[in-house]
């Protein structure tokens, strides 16, 4: 989007169901994982040159998965988070850009649920709301491990980006 007109990009050659789209940065937008046809999970990565106008693959996913959260770490890269391949994946990957590889980092806490996790980087920090949770989670600078947020809850449980629209305002949690 131009602030004026959208410019159309070349259209994939199919498009992988639950699959996590994010920009890397302001010319670079990455594809990453979903589903060609249940239960076929593909851990492929593609990346979109907006300049070029062209989709080219990029370093494959550790771990396939689909329905799974996404989100940029500016120049530490792409965060994947949680999902599915046939069961609850709990596993977090680190994307570096400058290599094409994945990293793996702290897994998510074993008593959430994975799938379709929102995630906001909010000034380096990550927070997430995680499916069937009223608790807002935070994800450490420091050592990549999840906690739950002092101060934030939902009014209710989150039911996955999937099926509900929710937006994460951080700062004074007070009404």
């Amino acid at each position: 989007y131009t602030g004026d007109a959208w410019i159309p990009g070349p259209a994939m050659p199919w498009y992988p169901d639950y699959s996590c789209v994010v920009n890397l940065n302001t010319t670079h937008t990455l594809l990453i994982g979903g589903s060609y046809k249940y239960p076929t999970v593909t851990n492929d990565v593609w990346l979109y040159n907006w300049s070029s106008q062209a989709w080219t693959r990029t370093g494959s996913l550790i771990q396939g998965r689909y329905s799974h959260g996404c989100v940029s770490l500016g120049d530490l890269g792409i965060l994947v988070v949680g999902g599915y391949d046939g069961s609850l994946v709990y596993t977090v990957k680190l994307y570096n850009p400058s290599q094409g590889t994945w990293f793996s980092q702290p897994d998510l806490p074993a008593d959430i649920n994975p799938v379709y996790p929102l995630l906001l980087n909010w000034e380096g920090q990550v927070l997430a709301l995680f499916n069937g949770e009223d608790q807002i989670y935070q994800r450490s600078e420091e050592t990549g491990e999840w906690s739950v947020l002092d101060g934030g809850r939902l009014p209710g449980s989150f039911q996955g980006y999937n099926y509900e629209k929710a937006v994460i305002v951080p700062g004074n949690w007070s009404c």
